[in-house]
């Protein structure tokens, strides 16, 4: 079994061979913590619209032209849904802190 094997540009490292945690590898230069609301918006909403322009993409499959459909349309609804990703987040979190108790 190896310590460290290379996934994607990050690392899995594996101390105890149960635990897994995943590190940035030292050549990549690390955003600081105070923009990870920003990193976070931008992960979730690139994410979410690949996955929605996907779904809408999907009666072009035949056609043969899924790929540059969705590739169109995932940056379209990219570019809609970031600014009200990050503008919803301190609301939506306010609201979840609402309805939600402590342990």
């Amino acid at each position: 079994m190896r310590d460290a094997s290379s996934i994607g540009g990050l690392f899995l490292a594996s101390p105890c061979g149960n635990e897994t945690r995943l590190r940035k590898p030292p050549h990549m230069p690390g955003i600081p913590r105070r923009y990870s609301h920003f990193v976070f918006g931008v992960i979730q909403s690139g994410l979410t619209s690949a996955v929605a322009a996907a779904v809408a993409s999907a009666p072009f499959f035949g056609e043969g032209s899924f790929l540059s459909h969705w590739i169109r349309s995932a940056i379209v609804a990219w570019i809609v849904m970031l600014p009200v990703v990050l503008f919803a987040a301190p609301a939506i979190r306010r609201l979840t802190n609402l309805l939600t108790q402590k342990d």
